[in-house]
C-alpha cells in the first residue's frame, strides 16, 4: 500500500514539476522586457507599468486580450505617452487577430520617440456594450448570450491574457529602461510643461478640484482635459468660467476629442481659449459614477 501510495505521490510531483516548466517556457522571455504582464491578471482589473525611452527606439509589441463583442475588446491593452497623454498604441478589432473564442491577438512593432510612457492592460469590459440578447447579431454573439447571459463569455480567457513590450533592436537595449517603482506612478510623476497655470492630477468619485487664476492682459491658453463622455455629455470633465458668470467656457465637448484607453467613453481633448483680462475659475468635476484608478 506505502509502494502505491509513494508512486502516485511521485506521480503527482512530475506532474507539477512538468506543468511549472510549462507555465516558464509558455510566452516570451521576461529579462529583457520593459513591461510583462501575465499570468496573474485578475478579472475587473488594471495592470500598469512605466518605461522611459532615452532616444527614438522601435518597440516590439505582443498582447493577448478578448473581444466582448465582434467590434469591441473586454480585456485590451495600450500605451500613454506621458507628457501629452496621448494614446500611442492601443489594441483595437482592426490590429488583432481573432483567436479560438473570443481572444484577441496584437502582434506589432512601434517606433517612438524620448519620453516617458505607460502601458496598460485592463479587463473590465466595456460597460457601454452589453449583448441586449441572443436573437440577432452574429453566430459569436448569439453563442456567447446562451453560454454567458451576462455577455461575460470572456471572463474565461483571464489565464491566457498578455501584454509584453521589449526594445525590438538588441543594439537599442541601453535606450530604455523600466521606471523604478518611485518613478512609475503618473499620479505621483506629472508632467510640468513650461508655462503651466493649473493641473488637477486624478480626481476621484463625485470630487471637484479647482483654481482661481487672473488675467491681466489678452491671452490664450491652452487646456487639455480627459474625462467620461456619454451620449455626448461630459459626465468627468475639466472645465475653465469667468468667476462671477453662470455660462462655462471650456469643456471638455468643447474640442474635437479622442480615446483616452479603456472605455469607449473615456476621451481626452486638447485645444485653445482666448481670455480677456479678469478673474477666472479652472477646475475638474466628477460625477459619482467616476472609477479613479480603475480607468
Amino acid at each position: 500500500m506505502r509502494t502505491l501510495f509513494s508512486r502516485v505521490l511521485l506521480f503527482v510531483l512530475v506532474g507539477v514539476a512538468l506543468f511549472a516548466v510549462i507555465r516558464t517556457l509558455d510566452g516570451p522571455g521576461e529579462s529583457d522586457a520593459l513591461v510583462s504582464f501575465g499570468r496573474a491578471i485578475d478579472l475587473e482589473h488594471v495592470e500598469h507599468r512605466g518605461f522611459v525611452v532615452e532616444r527614438p527606439v522601435r518597440l516590439a509589441i505582443h498582447a493577448v486580450g478578448s473581444f466582448e463583442t465582434d467590434s469591441v475588446l473586454a480585456a485590451l491593452a495600450w500605451i500613454v505617452q506621458r507628457d501629452s497623454g496621448k494614446v500611442v498604441w492601443q489594441m483595437d478589432p482592426s490590429n488583432v487577430e481573432r483567436g479560438r473564442g473570443t481572444l484577441a491577438t496584437a502582434t506589432d512593432t512601434l517606433r517612438v520617440e524620448p519620453g516617458v510612457y505607460d502601458a496598460y492592460f485592463t479587463s473590465h469590459g466595456d460597460p457601454l456594450i452589453r449583448p441586449e440578447s441572443s436573437e440577432g447579431g452574429s453566430f459569436f454573439e448569439r453563442l456567447g448570450s446562451i453560454l454567458s447571459p451576462d455577455g461575460r463569455l470572456w471572463r474565461g480567457d483571464a489565464e491566457r491574457w498578455r501584454f509584453r513590450i521589449a526594445v525590438a533592436d538588441l543594439a537599442d537595449q541601453e535606450a530604455a529602461r523600466r521606471l523604478s517603482w518611485d518613478e512609475r506612478d503618473p499620479e505621483d510623476n506629472l508632467w510640468v510643461p513650461e508655462g503651466l497655470v493649473w493641473q488637477s492630477g486624478p480626481v476621484r468619485n463625485n470630487k471637484t478640484s479647482d483654481f482661481l487664476f487672473e488675467v491681466t492682459a489678452p491671452t490664450i491658453l491652452r487646456v487639455q482635459s480627459t474625462g467620461e463622455v456619454v451620449n455626448g455629455q461630459a459626465r468627468d470633465t475639466g472645465f475653465v468660467m469667468r468667476l462671477g458668470a453662470r455660462d462655462t467656457l471650456w469643456t471638455l465637448t468643447d474640442a474635437p476629442s479622442t480615446w483616452a484607453g479603456g472605455s469607449l467613453k473615456n476621451r481626452t481633448a486638447e485645444g485653445t481659449l482666448p481670455l480677456d483680462p479678469g478673474i477666472y475659475r479652472a477646475g475638474y468635476r466628477t460625477d459619482r459614477r467616476h472609477a479613479y484608478d480603475h480607468w
